[in-house]
């Protein structure tokens, strides 16, 4: 099997850190991240290397912005081809690839192959499709290229395009890359991408354009089990939702995976976890989508042991996308270095809501104290942490609260002070029932 971008790109470089490669550009470690000389326009550590990266971001964006991959940058190093693979498997652990790999089977990576080129193709020929990329999204030709798009003009041209170039049509209609008989594509005059699926098999997912509801579609029988482009990586897995925003991330040196969804799923979380993800950056719009995805991404995160942190955008400002496209990519980077834990998190809304208490609060702060229960020991540490330094003593269960209301009755409080103290404070309350006999 030939070395390709993919191939590198999934395989191998969130396996390594490449910075040892590059001493000529004298890195040095900034936070997760190595900043230094840029390549391209030379400007002393004005570029970011992301261990675990396929590309250098130069954060002189009007000046240079050059995203060359690593690969590229090895080579203008003086590094051979044969070098730069040979160094960068062996950092891996991975052996060099040869012509024995048969899984899937060649139909299946053939027709996925011809997909992604015929898709491709459309993209780089239709000047709508172009225009949203280069002009909306404020991608140049070069940052395209590492991306992984394509276009979909309608069902009846791409498969007839399809047809001409010996895809297997079966296959397609399996896949929903072509709708089946009598049906309708959902995919028509879309951006495109391919979620691997754990078959091998692709599915495929498809961003309007022109402002179409829904703003995302994605294939019958989609897996998101495994997060888009999500790969091994040194350090914190980042996961962000929106498939476009993953693209931004990496060509500003961040690997980052997308989940399709405001949360990560307990079906990704087992994923990650049992592929040795034990810390997770989720990047989550605000509002209060937002954080209901926050809550529920601490929820099947943190029983499983991946230490979860958390960055939110402020209401009305820029997304990922759009900081990147504005060329604030220092903002993103501080984004990702200053991401608030999981138990920090749940602990500054029980302090919020506790200021603020309403009845309507009370819900809300018992789950939240449920979700205490099931953090990893370095989440609990510091949302106990937290909570103790504001004066509110940390309770997640009936027994400790019971501790709780005692101290009070011992204090002299008065059943209804103790009542609502337990409400305000815990989002509990105590209740009497009168049995018969």
């Amino acid at each position: 099997m030939p070395i390709t971008a993919q191939h590198m790109r999934e395989a191998i470089y969130p396996r390594v850190d490449a910075s040892e490669l590059m001493g000529a550009l004298n890195p040095i470690k900034a936070g997760s991240a190595y900043k230094l000389d840029c390549p391209e326009c030379k400007g002393s550590r004005r570029a970011f290397y992301y261990p675990g990266g396929s590309h250098v971001v130069c954060n002189r964006r009007d000046n240079c912005g050059a995203t060359p991959s690593v690969w590229d940058v090895l080579e203008s190093l003086g590094m051979t081809s044969a070098e730069i693979a040979q160094d960068l498997h062996a950092m891996a652990g991975i052996d060099l690839p040869d012509d024995e790999d048969d899984r899937p089977s060649r139909t299946t990576r053939s027709t996925a192959a011809i997909v992604q080129d015929v898709l491709g193709a459309f993209l780089k020929c239709d000047t709508a499709a172009w225009r949203y990329l280069t002009h909306t999204r404020r991608y140049d030709d070069a940052e395209i290229d590492t991306t992984v798009l394509g276009f979909y003009p309608s069902a009846q041209v791409v498969g007839a395009k399809l047809k001409e170039a010996g895809a297997d049509l079966a296959l397609c209609r399996e896949w929903d890359v072509l709708p089946k008989r009598g049906s309708e594509s959902r995919f028509d005059n879309r951006v495109v991408g391919y979620w691997q699926q754990p078959d091998g098999t692709i599915r495929l997912w498809g961003r309007s354009i022109d402002g179409a509801d829904p703003k995302y579609t994605f294939a019958v029988g989609t897996s998101k089990a495994r997060p888009y482009g999500w790969a091994r990586a040194i350090g914190p897995s980042v996961c962000v939702e929106g498939h476009l925003d993953q693209y931004a991330l990496r060509t500003m040196g961040i690997p980052a995976a997308a989940t399709g969804q405001n949360q990560v799923t307990a079906d990704q979380a087992a994923t990650l976890a049992s592929n040795g993800v034990r810390e997770l950056i989720f990047l989550a719009d605000a509002g209060e989508a937002g954080y209901e995805g926050i809550l529920r991404t601490i929820a099947c995160c943190e029983p499983l042991g991946i230490v979860t942190s958390f960055s939110v955008t402020r209401e009305g400002e820029d997304d990922v996308d759009a900081l990147r496209a504005g060329g604030r990519v220092e903002t993103v980077h501080d984004m990702t270095h200053d991401a608030i834990n999981g138990g920090v998190f749940i602990a500054q809304q029980i302090i919020r809501l506790t200021d603020e208490f309403s009845a309507a609060h009370t819900d809300r702060i018992a789950r939240l104290y449920r979700l205490r229960l099931n953090l990893t020991d370095v989440s609990r540490m510091l949302h106990d942490r937290l909570l103790s330094s504001c004066g509110v003593e940390p309770v997640a269960d009936e027994e400790s609260m019971m501790r709780v209301a005692s101290a009070m009755s011992r204090s002299g409080m008065s059943l209804d002070a103790i009542r609502h103290q337990l409400r305000v404070r815990y989002g509990m309350t105590i209740r009497f029932t009168a049995h018969d006999g």
